[in-house]
């Protein structure tokens, strides 16, 4: 029987064919971006992009409601890092031997089952991509608000998710420049708060900080602040999802996950410290969602502070571009893989996959339109933990496989990174049973979409 080809619906040369070969999606070479296009610096600036973003500049404040100290709130956010460089190093040995993009999706169908991987490309849709770019759209309304106060948080939100996938359609090489742009303004402007932060003299007495205990840190009503700050932390993985289109991906996707993860780890730790040194504990308890604009006022004062808050504006783009890019390769890798859903594979000449971003954006939109800013944030952080950890522990079964003789050392990052997060999601469920609700609903839903792909594959194929 011959193959059928399916010619796309975009305005693109006639050439530009998609064939389906062997149950899965392939591509004539001009309607790729050239294979190998994405080289370390853009490895690790969508890392970068994906990790700073909403939360560095909102969640210091929800964590807060739970620490009662300032060296409590410290001590957490370099938990939060280290648990974001064990999973690194962890799935720098999954890209190490599994150089294709797809992250979680393309490892979990591997190692366990096609149906866990399935279900983890389905939350990182909903949970991974989607929720975090209706976070970061929102956090940009909150802001763009205290510039201009008549404005609609909402509707702000869904313009610029729309702006935002409209740029990505466009074509893919314009896209990672103005990713990349975006990536250095976030980083310049970081980089200044934290160094104008120490140089300045803050106008109230810094924090002391002082000794802690393990028993302290680790109380149960923490483990739900470590939800917020896994959230700010999320996206060390980022290089994963592209890694089929990097340059020597064997090497570059573990270095870039590496870098990127350490660089963001200092920034957050260094940014936070600005945080304390000019506001007490309860002004940022009291500041929720805002607590950026908060320092910034209290650095340079409330027209310097709104200069502040118009770049955090900007540079949020760069995470929603960053995570438009992440996710469409998601969405383009489950589409290779099963034939029901081929069309979501399909690429349009300008290189980029049009119905993955589409998808994502809509997702995206209907989060903002229906939830609260703090509930996106703990259904994101609970969903991705879950589908993270059974990438992580696949990775100890490469070490076992690849080790001539045992070495304990190599199991530290994954075990710490499981054990951490399962404290976590645990004592999370505890103080807030309605997330796992939620969570095995989308489950369901996903369970479902999958066994309905496999009965009618063959008919997809047919027709």
């Amino acid at each position: 029987m011959s193959r059928p080809n399916i010619r796309s619906r975009h305005h693109c040369p006639p050439t530009n064919k998609v064939f389906l070969v062997n149950n899965s999606v392939r591509t004539d070479e001009t309607d790729l971006p050239v294979k190998g296009s994405i080289g370390l610096f853009t490895a690790i600036s969508i890392i970068i992009a994906d990790m700073i973003g909403t939360g560095i500049f909102t969640t210091t404040g929800m964590v807060a409601r739970d620490v009662k100290s300032a060296t409590t709130l410290l001590a957490l956010w370099g938990v939060g890092g280290l648990i974001a460089l064990c999973g690194a190093l962890s799935y720098a040995r999954l890209a190490a031997h599994m150089p294709e993009s797809g992250g979680e999706y393309y490892y979990l169908s591997r190692m366990y089952h096609p149906l866990i991987g399935f279900l983890s490309a389905w939350i990182s849709l909903i949970a991974g991509f989607s929720a975090p770019i209706a976070a970061a759209a929102v956090a940009f309304g909150i802001y763009l608000k205290r510039l201009f106060p008549a404005i609609d948080t909402q509707t702000t939100a869904v313009i610029l998710i729309v702006a935002v996938a409209c740029t990505q359609l466009s074509g893919s090489r314009r896209g990672f420049i103005m990713h990349n742009l975006f990536t250095l303004l976030k980083i310049v402007l970081l980089l200044f708060l934290v160094v104008y932060g120490f140089m300045a003299t803050p106008v109230i007495a810094q924090p002391v900080l002082g000794p802690i205990s393990l028993d302290t840190l680790f109380k149960p009503e923490h483990a739900v602040s470590l939800i917020f700050i896994s959230f700010a932390y999320s996206g060390w993985n980022a290089a994963t999802y592209i890694a089929g289109d990097v340059r020597n991906a064997r090497k570059v996707v573990p270095l870039a996950l590496l870098f990127g993860t350490l660089i963001v780890m200092v920034l957050y730790l260094l940014l936070n410290a600005v945080y304390l040194r000019y506001n007490d504990i309860e002004v940022i308890r009291n500041s929720s969602a805002e607590v950026g604009y908060v320092t910034a006022v209290g650095i340079f004062g409330s027209s310097g502070g709104g200069i502040i808050a118009g770049i955090i504006v900007v540079v949020l783009m760069s995470s929603i571009s960053s995570m438009i890019i992440a996710g469409s390769s998601v969405v383009q890798a489950t589409g290779k893989d099963i034939p029901m859903f081929a069309f979501l594979a399909l690429k349009s000449c300008r290189g980029n996959c049009p119905l993955g971003v589409i998808l994502q954006s809509g997702v995206a939109i209907l989060f903002v339109l229906t939830s609260s800013f703090e509930q996106i944030l703990y259904y994101i952080g609970f969903s991705i933990s879950i589908f993270s950890m059974l990438a992580v522990a696949g990775s100890m079964a490469i070490i076992f496989r690849e080790s001539s003789s045992f070495k304990p050392l190599r199991f530290v990052p994954p075990l710490l990174f499981v054990a951490f997060s399962l404290w976590s999601v645990i004592f999370s469920i505890k103080q807030y049973p309605s997330g796992l609700l939620f969570f095995f609903i989308t489950i369901a839903i996903g369970t479902f979409l999958f066994w309905f792909s496999q009965r009618n594959g063959k008919a997809s194929i047919a027709t």
